[in-house]
């Protein structure tokens, strides 16, 4: 019962977290509240991103130090500085570039690691899909919050006004369900088992793990598999105006966030069954999205088809690498290893919006940047086979 009370707390906490995944509504509000361009209203999502993912390096290993409770508190004080200064800043750019990118960024960071330190080890035998409903609502949150907003807006609250309901709402709801987070009985304050793990495989006694070929292979990947879908998240709105299907904008948000938050459950459990396979079978789904979304202008349904695959491959990134992490290099390695592949992720975000947004103001048209984001998926199943065919790697392959 514990187990379940932890797993629902860390639920409700990604489900605030993952507010900045209602993006492309916000951004859609900044541009025409006060004329920002698509370049400067991507750079503050893609720097709220990036710090959030290089910010877990620190964090995933602080919380085997202070605890996921004091953890999610300081996340939960920082999503209320965030939003309440968003709303306070204004037509300011630096003022919304510092609240909703760094502060956001870093009060994403303390919490996101939380859950997942923590559900994990209370149900040993179903970490893949344990992981996976532990970050489902990082991907759900963004349609709570956008209908949220919508509605806000629909009633004449202006974009400040729908920031500062949302600090107040989010912090509560984060600092509440921090109480009730704890690790398993089984496992130290270090995040090793003391007894019961069915994979035992520590780190400490094997070479460091940058020096493996998979952690690289695992790394690039990461990146090639998230880059895409930061762009569409961001831009999902702006592209379904420019595509002439603006009338489809409450379907296209469902559908992204149906993909994002259904699909990392979906691909935590085809992780249990399919291993490793499941990373190159994520790739492959991406690369259809994008060549639907290349091929949907004036076509709702190859759109929605595209936006719903891309929303499904990039909820798969943040659980299956998470998982196969954890189960390669051991338990801990999600506050010791896995930091280091999802900066990755960091890295994407730093350059994925603002560069979207920047083939945005120039060409007016996202259609031929999703013709050169389905090439990527190829290049990373290359790297996967490169790092998983290496003889020392095969031995320890997990299955």
């Amino acid at each position: 019962m514990k187990g379940i009370l932890v797993l629902a707390a860390g639920l409700l906490m990604q489900i605030c977290l993952g507010t900045i995944y209602a993006w492309s509504f916000f951004g859609l509000q900044l541009r025409e509240a006060y004329g920002l361009s698509s370049a400067r209203t991507e750079f503050i999502y893609g720097l709220g991103i990036g710090v959030f993912a290089f910010g877990t390096i620190i964090t995933g290993r602080l919380v085997y130090r202070i605890g996921p409770r004091l953890m999610s508190l300081i996340s939960a004080v920082l999503f209320g500085l965030a939003f309440a200064g968003a709303s306070l800043a204004g037509p300011s750019y630096p003022g919304l570039l510092i609240t909703l990118g760094p502060v956001l960024g870093l009060s994403i960071a303390f919490g996101y690691v939380c859950p997942l330190s923590t559900a994990a080890g209370w149900f040993p035998h179903r970490k893949g899909m344990v992981t996976g409903l532990a970050v489902t609502g990082f991907g759900g949150g963004a349609f709570l919050s956008g209908s949220l907003s919508k509605a806000l807006a629909a009633q004449g609250h202006s974009i400040n006004d729908i920031f500062g309901i949302i600090a107040v709402t989010g912090t509560l709801v984060i600092g509440i369900s921090a109480l009730f987070l704890q690790r398993a009985p089984q496992e130290t304050h270090q995040g090793r088992p003391t007894g019961g793990d069915p994979v035992p495989r520590i780190l400490s006694h094997q070479r460091p793990f940058y020096r493996s070929r998979i952690f690289w292979a695992l790394a690039g990947a990461m990146f090639l598999s998230t880059i895409g879908g930061l762009i569409v998240i961001g831009a999902a709105l702006n592209m379904a105006s420019e595509y002439g299907l603006y009338a489809w904008s409450a379907l296209t948000i469902g559908l992204l966030t149906l993909g994002n938050a259904g699909g990392r459950l979906l691909w935590g459990i085809i992780m249990d069954k399919l291993a490793s396979r499941t990373l190159s079978l994520s790739l492959a789904v991406m690369m259809c999205g994008f060549i639907l979304l290349a091929l949907g202008e004036n076509r709702p349904i190859w759109f929605l088809a595209g936006i719903f695959l891309a929303g499904l491959q990039f909820g798969a990134s943040l659980v299956i690498f998470a998982t196969f992490t954890e189960r390669y290099y051991g338990s801990g390695a999600i506050g010791r290893v896995y930091p280091w592949i999802f900066a990755c992720y960091g890295a994407a975000a730093l350059i994925g919006p603002w560069a979207g947004g920047i083939a945005h103001d120039l060409s007016g048209s996202y259609r031929q940047l999703m013709w050169v984001l389905s090439v990527l998926p190829l290049l990373g199943i290359v790297l996967l086979i490169w790092g998983l065919r290496s003889t020392n790697e095969r031995k320890k392959h997990v299955s």
